[in-house]
């Protein structure tokens, strides 16, 4: 089999939503067959979230208290993982946030610029994440490093450019300073407005569109090359849907994924999701007992 397959996730909407209030981030693996879609879940901590195991699919959650602006992208540590997603055959990578959806991969020329600088990229990244681990030491060389740099501090500060808001710079002004300031210097400071701030204390930032940070995404590494990553924003409002190409070996992960059992989850599940991550350990795939929830499962 290797076909393009459209993978709607409305009806998970509610799921979202609902696991969005929980004080932690939420890896779901996504599982597809021709009779449904479900997922495998793992519980992550406030920052970060790691999905242990083969994935085609990858989604994690942004909640709703990760900080304060209307939205919550994916991070740069998020755009550096998918680079080793995709040599690990992970083809797409999702964020939900409590406005939308936000899909992202690195690019081809991007990918093409990696395999140049270091061929064997794919043998050093071989092996899968363990359960409960949240680290793993790459070591990926010296130039290739320069390279992930440059995209680890862009991304970052695109980031800062589409979530720019008064307690932002606020912060921004206060590392600047490089000091703990007086009651006056504060009040001073919060009667001032952004622009005001960035320009008298020389912060390089201004706030973005969606449209100019998926733009600035695509070519992250140098305003002149293409080296970049692909990045769809879907709000709230509209379908959350994409197409995967389904090929023997993708559809051999996803086969693993409902192997594994009772670790998958469906679109009637958020109650008991909440109720099983409150007692899961962080950095741990949430374990279902049916026998545990006989009244909730139908």
């Amino acid at each position: 089999m290797n076909e393009n397959v459209a993978i709607n996730l409305d009806k998970f909407k509610l799921l979202f939503a609902e696991t969005l209030k929980l004080p932690y981030e939420l890896g779901f693996n996504l599982v597809y067959s021709p009779q449904g879609i479900s997922f495998e879940i793992s519980k992550g901590d406030s920052v970060n979230v790691t999905i242990p195991y083969s994935s085609v699919v990858s989604i994690h959650t942004h909640p709703q208290f990760l900080y304060d602006s209307f939205y919550k992208p994916p991070s740069h540590t998020d755009y550096i993982q998918s680079i080793y997603d995709a040599f690990k055959k992970n083809p797409v990578n999702i964020v939900v946030e409590e406005n939308g959806m936000w899909i992202y991969y690195p690019n081809k020329d991007l990918i093409d610029e990696i395999i140049k600088i270091q061929p064997d990229i794919s043998q050093i990244l071989e092996g899968e994440m363990a359960e409960g681990e949240v680290k793993r030491e790459i070591n990926v060389g010296d130039r290739l490093y320069e390279l992930i740099d440059v995209l680890d501090h862009n991304t970052n500060n695109e980031h800062q450019n589409l979530v720019l808001n008064k307690n932002l710079v606020l912060n921004l002004v206060l590392k600047k300073i490089g000091r703990t300031p007086s009651r006056h210097l504060l009040e001073h400071l919060e009667k001032r407005d952004i622009n005001t701030l960035l320009k008298n204390y020389g912060i390089n930032k201004r706030k973005i569109t969606v449209e100019e940070y998926i733009d600035h995404l695509a070519h992250i590494a140098s305003d002149d090359l293409g080296i970049g990553y692909e990045v769809r924003y879907i709000p709230w409002s509209d379908p959350f849907e994409f197409t995967i190409n389904l090929n023997p070996e993708r559809l051999l992960v996803f086969n693993e994924i409902k192997e594994r059992g009772l670790n998958v989850f469906d679109d009637n599940d958020a109650d008991i999701i909440n109720l099983i991550a409150e007692s899961t350990e962080d950095n741990r795939i949430l374990r279902i007992s049916r026998a545990s929830f006989p009244s909730e499962r139908k």
